[in-house]
């Protein structure tokens, strides 16, 4: 998966984006509500591209027709599977 294969559907000015820690990680989230959508490696941060996507976001029937991995963003930046 990347940028290039992925599509936020919002409407124009929706999403706003940070950095904070490190800064090698942007996170896209909703003006409104303040949910994180999705992330990004900031161009030339890490030394591999870095992209998530919260499925939490999507509908029920889009996340399970995607293939997904549970990855806690939380603690240990390591997938639950």
């Amino acid at each position: 998966m990347t940028e290039s294969t992925v599509e936020i559907d919002a409407k124009d000015g929706a999403i706003a984006d940070y950095t904070h820690g490190d800064g090698m990680i942007r996170f896209h989230h909703c003006k409104t509500c303040g949910c994180v959508t999705h992330y990004t490696s900031v161009p030339g941060g890490t030394p591999e591209d870095r992209l998530a996507v919260n499925m939490r976001m999507a509908a029920r029937a889009d996340m399970e027709r995607y293939p997904h991995r549970l990855f806690d963003g939380a603690d240990t930046w390591e997938f639950l599977d």
